[in-house]
């Protein structure tokens, strides 16, 4: 298949780089959804791809062509991160009908008088440059007076929200009584925890982030790191830093197995799953101490106060993140639609590295990080070393078991959606998208059923007596990944358990009911029905008609494994574990 790329227009006007194109496929069939474009620059010292969201896509009947039409315009100043620069190489890759272009050929006669002066053709590939640089370079700077008076200004901020309170009290009963409350998804609960919901989320939200009780401990937080980093030496320091976990579990345990034992190095902890806003005074000071003395610093998520602390260049932050694979669209992936980052947002891009599942990734991450391909690190996901490990594999099966009896000697369905919402105070799942026992009266009594949704998810299924053997809840117990050892056949959507489920070579069913809506707010990163190890269905009916005929479409199961975790020996905790003693020395 021949692709080929027409940039309409590409000029820089006052700091803003405006560029339009449209990119042509020689075939066109029924079903194939728009590319997906990637404008990728590099200045030769760092690079940067960008999503570039089709606007519009369509087809030419006669001669079977399919044309798609993307315009964006980008500021200079937050191409690259922390950087000086005048010029840069150009060039788009495209991914089409389950196919990925490269370097695509880029026509340029359409935009000639307008790129005279910005691009420029350098034989092989074109170079964008812009005669006066630009300035690129993050610039956090202390200022303690001004950090003093914002704290005094969000203190009062947030005793106004107080003095506000009997009105949010008061206009949410009137809400709850009259009917017209309104969030996207179900609050669910009874009446007197919606309340307290509705009231809570009216004061925090009237002082949310930049003002308020949260604004007030970030500027904490800012100026006590602020001061004591400009005072402190880094030395072999080395801090595990989470808000999602108060543990030391997931990524994060089996990388300290590797590291506790080395006397060189000073392994501090700072594990709290709290926002900003209620987190207590010494929780946000001890963050301060340990973050200004660590030379590396280790997260296993989007951490947003890191953002505003202004990280010192002696430290080193790397990414550990929590999920395998890249399936559905984050960070900068995102930017220009509903949800996504502004350009200008710091977010993940103060990232030294980031370690990734498969070399085959790698460009994904650095879409949604912003952060250079160099810096992504394809050693594998530690927390998937255990799938490896068969004595491990038998510990959890026989564990479960003999908790669960009644899952033994049965076909185990797990069913696990990811969940809608735009985050953990909206999320849900549409309970009328899915009935347990309607699913188990239509399949022998050799299925039993365990239910595990998002932990973001507080829907409870009520189970009929006579299924009361065969549906098991287990949403907010048992690690997912625990399961997956017991599992015949797994149900999910969106959800990245399917590459854990994948090493284990488990049949997946897809029931993705909202899949077009799904497409156009969140998105993934390659077409969902190319991409996905298993059959598609979109309704219960289809489900269970796929369980009982066995249709899984395995055959995908072991490419996508390939695909995804292409070194598959069990030892990524000791490759991320050695890279980061590489830096720390």
């Amino acid at each position: 298949m021949d692709i080929r790329t027409v940039i309409k227009e590409i000029s820089v006007i006052d700091h803003m780089l405006n560029l339009s194109v449209e990119v042509v496929c020689d075939h066109y069939r029924s079903g194939i959804r728009a590319p997906r474009i990637e404008l990728v620059l590099d200045n030769g010292e760092d690079s940067r791809r960008m999503v570039m969201h089709v606007l519009t896509f369509g087809t030419d009947e006669k001669d079977e062509t399919a044309a798609a039409y993307s315009s964006f315009q980008y500021f200079m100043e937050d191409i690259f991160w922390d950087s000086r620069w005048n010029e840069c190489r150009l060039w788009l890759d495209v991914e089409y009908d389950g196919a990925i272009y490269r370097h695509v050929p880029l026509e340029t006669e359409a935009c000639e008088a307008g790129r005279k002066n910005v691009l420029t053709f350098m034989g092989d590939h074109y170079r964008l440059h812009f005669p006066e640089g630009v300035d690129s370079s993050y610039k956090m700077e202390l200022n303690i007076a001004t950090s003093l008076v914002a704290i005094v200004v969000h203190l009062v901020n947030a005793l106004i929200g107080v003095i506000l309170l009997p009105w949010f009290c008061f206009d949410t009963l009137a809400m709850l009584l009259l009917g017209t409350e309104y969030v996207e998804g179900d609050v669910g609960g009874s009446f007197l925890k919606r309340y307290i919901f509705y009231v809570s989320w009216r004061y925090f939200g009237f002082g949310r982030n930049r003002k308020g009780v949260a604004g007030m401990k970030i500027n904490i937080l800012q100026l006590t790191y602020q001061l004591l980093s400009a005072f402190r030496r880094k030395k072999t320091s080395l801090l595990f830093l989470s808000s999602r976990r108060k543990d030391l579990t997931g990524n994060f345990e089996y990388v300290y197995d590797y590291l506790k034992d080395d006397s060189s190095l000073k392994i501090r902890f700072w594990l709290h799953p709290e926002e900003i806003r209620v987190m207590s005074l010494p929780a946000i000071l001890d963050l301060a101490v340990k973050a200004s003395g660590a030379k590396v610093i280790l997260i296993d998520d989007y951490v947003l106060f890191l953002e505003n602390m202004g990280i010192s260049r002696k430290t080193k932050v790397m990414q550990l993140w929590h999920a395998c694979g890249a399936f559905k669209t984050f960070g900068f992936s995102r930017t220009g639609k509903k949800g996504g980052p502004l350009q200008k947002a710091v977010t993940h891009r103060n990232y030294s590295y980031a370690f990734v599942s498969s070399v085959n990734v790698a460009k994904y991450y650095a879409e949604g990080f912003g952060i250079a391909e160099k810096k992504v690190i394809p050693c594998g996901i530690p927390r998937t070393d255990m799938f490896f490990d068969e004595q491990v594999r038998a510990e959890k099966r026989d564990r479960l078991f003999s908790e669960y009896p009644a899952l033994k000697d049965k076909k185990v369905i797990l069913f696990a959606p990811t969940f809608r919402g735009d985050g953990k105070q909206t999320a849900y799942y549409e309970k009328n998208r899915f009935d347990p026992d309607r699913l188990m009266d239509g399949l022998s009594g050799e299925y039993v059923l365990i239910i595990k949704h998002h932990p973001f998810v507080k829907l409870k299924y009520k189970t009929e007596e006579r299924n009361r053997d065969r549906i098991f809840d287990f949403s907010g117990k048992s690690e997912i990944n625990d399961l997956l050892f017991i599992t015949d056949l797994l149900i999910t959507d969106y959800s990245s358990v399917i590459y854990e489920a994948s090493i284990l070579n488990i049949p997946m069913l897809f029931y993705a009911y909202d899949l077009e809506n799904y497409i156009a707010t969140r998105d993934f990163y390659s077409g969902y029905e190319h991409f996905v190890p298993g059959r598609i269905v979109q309704t219960q009916e289809e489900l269970l008609e796929a369980i009982r005929s066995e249709d899984y479409e395995q055959e995908k199961v072991e490419a996508f494994c390939r695909e995804n975790f292409d070194i598959r020996d069990g030892k990524a905790s000791s490759r991320v574990a050695a890279f980061i003693k590489e830096q720390m020395e």
